[in-house]
């Protein structure tokens, strides 16, 4: 049988702060396991823009928008001008439909109740 330990980390609170220690931990933890693909998760792009601050370049980095549409119809919430600077350091900016939450969301934003994906 095979065992295993883990560190996991855990923030007191969520708060902006944290970005930049987060970042650290998964480059730290990247390097462990030889890992040079990241995929995060960047609304507005700060969070990218704190990877792209931090990691050398010879990281392929994947930075996931909201949908567009998501808080104001049509728009995207990430700049032109951040999406750029992602872009120009080297980052992919993908924005996509929300794929599990189309359906669900419509019926109940319809009808009303709990959309249970």
């Amino acid at each position: 049988m095979i065992v295993m330990e883990r560190k996991i980390f855990y923030f007191e609170k969520k708060d902006k702060e944290n970005t930049e220690t987060a970042i650290n931990l998964a480059l730290r933890r990247g390097e462990e396991l030889g890992i040079k693909t990241f995929v995060m998760a960047s609304t507005h792009g700060d969070t990218a823009e704190a990877f792209l601050r931090i990691a050398p370049r010879e990281y392929n980095v994947v930075v996931v928008t909201h949908q567009a549409g998501f808080k104001k119809t049509g728009e995207i919430e990430m700049s032109e001008e951040i999406k750029n600077t992602l872009v120009e350091g080297g980052m992919k900016v993908i924005t996509a439909a929300h794929a599990l939450s189309g359906v669900g969301r419509g019926i109940s934003i319809k009808f009303g109740g709990y959309d249970p994906t």
